[in-house]
């Protein structure tokens, strides 16, 4: 997924979630969570510093604040 359909997924589940004139899809809302959520999986993945001194950091920041 680029970047690009990456922001345009995100605006599209903050439409069907948040608009009160989208009628309530909750198929559609759990598959825009499921796609969003593997791309920010693969940009963590992908972004994995081989310095010890950074794992710590970006562990963090890929999990949401939560230590492994």
């Amino acid at each position: 997924m680029t970047d690009e359909d990456y922001a345009r997924k995100l605006d599209e589940a903050d439409r069907v979630m948040n608009d009160p004139n989208v009628p309530m899809q909750p198929a559609l809302i759990w598959r825009l969570l499921v796609e969003i959520s593997e791309h920010e999986s693969q940009a963590c993945t992908k972004a994995r510093a081989p310095n010890p001194d950074l794992a710590l950091a970006q562990n963090t920041l890929c999990t949401g604040g939560a230590h492994r």
